[in-house]
């Protein structure tokens, strides 16, 4: 939580004194990808009154939804803050596979999401003349990971490390597109998720 609380009081500070060269507000939508373990699917088999029965879980990364704000305090670096909500599911089943009219049998879907407070440091090696820039991106995120409790998965809160590129297009005076791609592994955490993330937001520059 005090990891939190200095990434809040790290945002306040820009916010209330943007002292920067420029400010890009940015705000948009996504879609996550899990690639790890975490993400296969899972079966086992459980025997009751005599009856073999399967099992089976798969989760999966869904919609992200995220705004950030961006301070560029030379041409090629800029810290970027920003907040994001990212859901996904669990498909499950519990059936036996000779009997498919038996009433033991179920399929359900399960919700979880994940919420995370990054911070970002950009650096372009890459100017185009039409204001369109290119940066690599590294920073940190605090993640707080919530769902339902058939998924027999505690709440934890977790850091993880991120690293991906972020492109801007510039088409007008101060609107334009921005894309995102994150790989975001975590750092300490009991829940074992990776993913990447793929956005496109609309950007205000001030």
């Amino acid at each position: 939580m005090k990891n939190a609380l200095v990434i809040i009081i790290i945002l306040t500070v820009l916010i209330t004194f943007p002292v920067f060269s420029e400010i890009i507000l940015d705000l948009g939508v996504g879609y996550n990808f899990g690639i790890n373990n975490f993400f296969s699917k899972t079966q086992k088999n459980v025997l009751d009154n005599n009856i073999t029965y399967i099992e089976k879980r798969e989760n999966s990364m869904g919609l992200n939804f995220n705004t950030g704000i961006s301070y560029s305090f030379s041409k090629r670096f800029f810290i970027r803050g920003s907040v994001s909500i990212n859901h996904g599911n669990q498909i499950y089943s519990f059936e036996n596979p000779k009997d498919s009219y038996d009433e033991k049998n179920n399929r359900d879907e399960f919700l979880f999401n994940i919420k995370k407070i990054n911070l970002d440091l950009g650096f372009a090696p890459i100017l185009f003349k039409n204001g369109w820039k290119l940066y690599l991106l590294v920073g940190w995120s605090y993640n707080i990971f919530r769902s339902d409790s058939e998924m027999k998965l505690e709440k934890e809160n977790y850091m993880s490390l991120r690293a991906g590129f972020i492109a801007d297009f510039i088409q007008l005076k101060h609107l334009g597109f921005r894309f995102i791609s994150v790989f975001d592994i975590q750092m300490s955490s009991n829940i074992d998720i990776q993913n990447i993330s793929l956005m496109t937001n609309l950007i205000y520059r001030f």
